[in-house]
């Protein structure tokens, strides 16, 4: 069964790359937390990246992994996929 994105079927979510033992395959917002963790405390974020006065860095960072991932879900389009 596909993996569904808020109620709609996310046709990236399907797909998969793989050579030998390695597999490729889109983040998923499960990921996302596991994806955090690894980012040591002093990572930099671009300082145009607006920040939320209210939020800890820990919280700003988390928040700004999870609103690129999805700006760049909601960016993908047939068009922008480009092989060599």
């Amino acid at each position: 069964m596909p993996l569904r994105l808020h109620g709609m079927e996310w046709p990236l979510f399907d797909l998969r790359l793989s050579i030998g033992d390695v597999a490729l395959r889109p983040v998923t917002d499960a990921d996302l937390p596991a994806i955090d963790a690894m980012f040591p405390d002093d990572d930099e974020q671009d300082p145009r990246w607006e920040h939320f006065a209210g939020l800890s860095a820990q919280g700003n960072r988390h928040r700004l992994l999870v609103q690129r991932t999805w700006h760049h879900r909601g960016s993908w389009s047939p068009s922008s996929w480009c092989l060599p």
